[in-house]
């Protein structure tokens, strides 16, 4: 009997799967868990200064699909002094700190 031959691959292909992995990750990441965002105006002056950076979680203030996902998730309520990132369709992003106005 002859002795079978262990596979091996090459060294790009290694380099080339662990590099498709990574961009998967990432891009998972980035859409789902958090996501890095810039201030563009000066409407939150007072808080949030103007090109200042922000890592927003996205599991937070999600949408849930009943109780057994908020078992499994963080998720919260929106309250007084939080900050809520709005995309807007057309490209532009508005960060609202969460104000009662009574």
């Amino acid at each position: 009997m002859s002795q079978p031959k262990s596979f091996r691959k090459s060294t790009i292909r290694e380099y080339f799967e662990s590099i498709v992995i990574a961009v998967i990750l990432a891009l998972f990441i980035r859409t789902w868990v958090v996501q890095a965002f810039k201030i563009p105006t000066g409407s939150m002056e007072s808080n949030l200064l103007v090109g200042d950076h922000l890592l927003v979680n996205k599991f937070v203030f999600g949408p849930t699909l009943g109780d057994v996902d908020e078992l499994f998730l963080p998720h919260a309520t929106v309250e007084r002094g939080d900050v809520i990132v709005f995309k807007f369709p057309i490209g532009f992003i508005l960060v609202i700190r969460y104000e009662f106005l009574r």
